[in-house]
């Protein structure tokens, strides 16, 4: 795989910015249901994070970890540690499915197009 190659980091770049959203997805999600956070978060540094700085400074920490991360990303797509990227987006993914759908009610329905219900549920959210 050439370095210079434009639709090669093109396609990083991508990646990294759907990690993004997804992040954001995940952290918007924390915000909605803040007040069940400290009863459903199984992340051990999570819990860490709520128990010392409560739930909204865990929302904080996913933002700025959030930002630091993708501006990291940004700068392996230049260099030999860029193969890290496909593994964080797959994990990503592997989220974005853990959190939308391993809920007791989810919150898409699987049969539609997920990314419209995502749309649809941040705006029936963010406008009720």
């Amino acid at each position: 795989m050439n370095t210079n190659d434009t639709g090669t980091k093109l396609v990083y770049l991508s990646m990294i910015f759907a990690i993004g959203v997804i992040s954001a997805y995940d952290n918007t999600l924390s915000f909605i249901h803040a007040e069940y956070l400290h009863q459903t978060e199984q992340n051990p540094m999570g819990i860490y994070i709520i128990n010392k700085y409560g739930v909204y400074g865990f929302i904080k920490a996913k933002m700025i970890g959030t930002i630091l991360s993708v501006l990291l990303m940004c700068f392996l797509v230049k260099n030999k540690f860029r193969v890290v990227i496909p593994f964080i987006f797959f994990f990503q993914l592997w989220l974005f499915y853990y959190v939308t759908y391993s809920g007791g009610r989810s919150i898409l329905d699987f049969r539609t197009n997920v990314f419209k219900s995502v749309i649809d549920f941040y705006y029936q959210y963010w406008t009720s």
